[in-house]
């Protein structure tokens, strides 16, 4: 067994035994095993004090686990949204013709995207590392969701930030679907909670240096114990630092996602950044040599809407095949792929009539 699954499996044995869901009192030799074990500063087991009995119980960790049963409230589906999507084949002259038909197959992504984050897995997977993907697609649907209505809106410029966003929302699922492991998922929840542990540490610096400490600073301080007792982490155990350990153009890499990155994510840092670039093209206008406000939106153009669509069909498609076991999610990843098959054809025709628009050199 790799030493990541073992890290993981351990995790999931202690929770199994301090939930009361497993108990090996009556084999005295596995009770000292167990006890023998220890934990890192970082939450990871030592594995040098990991006994082979202990080993043993962790590959017959699948075995002891309790069924993953959904909420009382929760209602299997009873039938899939319809997939209505336009006519590939219509004839189709400006970039809004192409756009109206984009919007109207967003439509169906929409009502997809939010089907996929509302089943309930039923795959084995730890609570921890099940709440952090199930949270993942359900951003990824609330980002899909805005940036379809900002499309519509012809908000251009807010339509770019919202996609950089909905990218590094596919990217980190995407990585976390391919590294599972308890030391990432660790990871992850320590790089949020080291920002909240340097806003503790200037709040607390700044009471010191007035005899009594503002409302707001007790409230803030409240508010941020209440945030480590929910991960279950101790404050002093973690690091004021980022989450630096992999890049998003690594994660993406990884994940075979270099051209989402690149034209997703690196190349809309103008409009997250504000820089000249996102100035002169969007809020700025040049007329008899001077500098003017734009205040007016600029277009999204149809590629905003095809790189969302598939980036997010895709990673919906991994996910499903993450958390759901056999074959009972066959349909949904079926309708998903062929919605996606439908964005990358539209994709492709939008590319040739764009090549077939543009003046041929010399004329």
């Amino acid at each position: 067994m790799e030493p990541e699954e073992l890290q993981l499996r351990l995790t999931i044995l202690f929770e199994l035994i301090e939930q009361g869901k497993a108990d090996f009192y009556f084999v005295p030799e596995t009770v000292a095993a167990l006890q023998r074990v220890r934990r890192l500063p970082d939450r990871t087991f030592d594995l040098t004090t990991v006994d082979s009995p202990v080993r043993a119980l962790c590959l017959l960790v699948d075995q002891i686990i309790e069924p993953s049963s959904p909420p009382a409230d929760y209602e299997p589906l009873d039938q899939l949204p319809l997939v209505n999507l336009p006519n590939l084949e219509r004839r189709r002259v400006s970039d809004s013709d192409f756009l109206a038909d984009l919007v109207e197959a967003a439509n169906v992504v929409r009502q997809y995207l939010a089907l996929v984050a509302g089943l309930w897995p039923t795959r084995q997977i730890d609570r921890l590392l099940r709440g952090i993907l199930v949270g993942h697609v359900v951003r990824m649907f609330k980002l899909y969701d805005t940036l379809i209505m900002m499309v519509v809106a012809e908000r251009g410029e807010i339509c770019l930030l919202l996609a950089r966003v909905l990218v590094d929302t596919v990217i980190n699922l995407r990585h976390l679907l391919r590294n599972p492991t308890d030391a990432e998922v660790r990871a992850y929840i320590e790089a949020s909670l080291a920002h909240e542990k340097k806003l503790k540490n200037e709040i607390e610096k700044r009471m010191r240096r007035r005899r009594r400490p503002l409302a707001i600073e007790r409230r803030m301080l409240r508010s941020i114990e209440m945030t480590f007792r929910r991960a279950g982490v101790h404050p002093d155990s973690i690091a004021a630092r980022e989450w630096r350990a992999t890049s998003t153009f690594r994660k993406a890499r990884e994940a075979g996602l270099e051209t989402l990155y690149e034209f997703g994510f690196r190349i809309t840092s103008h409009e997250v950044h504000g820089t000249w670039h996102d100035l002169e093209f969007h809020h700025l206008e040049k007329k008899d040599g001077e500098y003017r406000p734009e205040p007016r939106f600029s277009q999204p153009g149809p590629q905003i809407v095809e790189m969302a669509s598939v980036a997010s069909l895709d990673a919906s498609v991994a996910y499903l095949d993450f958390v759901v076991a056999g074959s009972e999610a066959d349909e949904v990843r079926d309708k998903l792929n062929e919605v996606c098959d439908w964005f990358m054809k539209m994709s492709h025709r939008h590319e040739r009539w764009l090549q077939r628009k543009r003046p041929k050199p010399g004329l």
